[in-house]
């Protein structure tokens, strides 16, 4: 299985979430994805962004250097290339999903897909940030700033290459939560970025993730918030006042880190923003910012549900619950806490991976392709996972284990 993380597009610009667990090694196999067609927007002008104010900043849309020129064979093995698909071209807009049958279900146990036949060559092991050394935490970072320099591929000339993930993750934002595609849709997402970066910025580890359940008792000292210019997301925004939140985010702009004044294009012009609250009702005595939503007791709660559709409606939250109220969890908590770009997802891409795969773990004779209803939603591991030609279609079943090709990785565990 995999390690289940959070990616923190904006607010942490693409730093995995995780919780820890045991993995147990299977038999391993090869999945396969069709190509994907879509009609893409008309790239609006670009409004004049500020740069960050050193040499390590990231360029704005106006100075985008040419792409990189790296080779995906000279690092990788062939596990670990590309999957294969067609360019996108216009053509009608694609739905992000598409069950084969409105009634359709599945059971617990069905089989993977026939086309897998293969096994990885080697497991790639991702890390929790805190235990990657200063070298590999600043590759991670130099990577993520490369993929800013990059020019987009479904965007347009006014467009970065990082802003395509955000795009795509906006754009999908109704269609993948409150709903059974919310983790196998995030867990493709988050591995194509981690491709991405290793085969057009030559970025040389496996991205980290970030356990925050060992913040809970005060998350806002996590070492993430570091300032340090090469290896720091930032602290919280500044300039807070009148007149400077133009963007109505509650928030100020983050100016420390090795992201300061990040610049922002899709849905709307800005720099990144935080403010680390929380408002009632989601703030109780006795709990900091939310703490009882991820602390250790919450998450025994979640891992111990028996089936998807529970596990999966404590997990993302903001599920109407038989009294007619809503309850939030962990993915929903932290962004409310983090505040500024994070609350709003049409501005912030996030992925809860690890949990998922920790909870798969438990029981893999019976979780590994458990796909069941949720929300009202009908689920079927035929449905199409669509990233509007960022990515080859994939169908949920080539997705559910992370130890078989394209994936062939886990996470680290203490």
């Amino acid at each position: 299985m995999v390690c289940t993380r959070i990616f923190f597009i904006l607010a942490l610009p693409f730093l995995a979430v995780s919780l820890g667990s045991t993995i147990p090694k299977r038999d391993n196999s090869t999945v396969t994805a069709s190509p994907a067609t879509i009609k893409l927007p008309e790239s609006p002008a670009t409004p004049a962004i500020p740069a960050a104010p050193s040499a390590n900043s990231i360029p704005t849309a106006n100075s985008i250097p040419p792409a990189l020129s790296v080779s995906p064979s000279s690092t990788r093995s062939p596990e670990q290339q590309v999957l294969p698909g067609k360019p996108a071209a216009p053509g009608k807009q694609i739905s992000t999903a598409k069950s084969e049958s409105a009634a359709e279900t599945v059971s617990r146990t069905e089989p993977p897909s026939p086309s897998s036949n293969s096994t990885c060559k080697s497991i790639r092991v991702r890390k929790e940030w805190r235990a990657l050394s200063h070298a590999e935490k600043a590759d991670y970072i130099k990577s993520v700033k490369c993929l800013a320099r990059l020019p987009s591929k479904l965007l347009g000339p006014s467009y970065r290459r990082w802003d395509d993930f955000q795009y795509v993750h906006s754009e999908s934002r109704k269609r993948i939560h409150v709903r059974p595609l919310f983790l196998p849709w995030h867990r493709l997402f988050t591995f194509m970025y981690e491709r991405i970066i290793q085969d057009e910025c030559n970025f040389q580890g496996t991205i980290p993730y970030w356990d925050w359940s060992l913040d809970y008792q005060n998350i806002t000292r996590s070492p993430i918030w570091s300032s340090d210019p090469e290896i720091g997301f930032g602290s919280n925004g500044s300039f807070f006042g009148p007149g400077s939140d133009p963007d109505d985010l509650d928030a100020g702009v983050v100016t420390d880190g090795a992201f300061a004044k990040f610049p922002i294009y899709h849905p709307g012009r800005m720099m990144l923003q935080r403010n680390f609250h929380l408002k009632p009702p989601l703030a109780l005595p006795g709990h900091y910012l939310g703490s009882q939503w991820f602390d250790p007791n919450n998450l025994r709660i979640i891992s111990s549900q028996t089936d998807y559709s529970s596990f999966i409606m404590k997990l993302e939250g903001n599920y109407k619950q038989p009294d007619g109220t809503t309850l939030p969890g962990p993915h929903t908590i932290i962004h409310s806490f983090i505040g500024g770009d994070m609350p709003d997802l049409s501005y912030a891409a996030n992925d809860i991976d690890h949990v998922w795969s920790v909870w798969q773990t438990e029981d893999p004779a019976n979780r590994t392709y458990e796909y069941l209803p949720t929300g009202g939603f009908p689920a079927s591991l035929n449905d199409e996972l669509n990233y509007m030609g960022l990515w080859p279609k994939t169908k949920v079943r080539d997705v559910m284990d992370t130890l078989k090709p394209p994936f062939c990785y886990r996470c680290q565990y203490e």
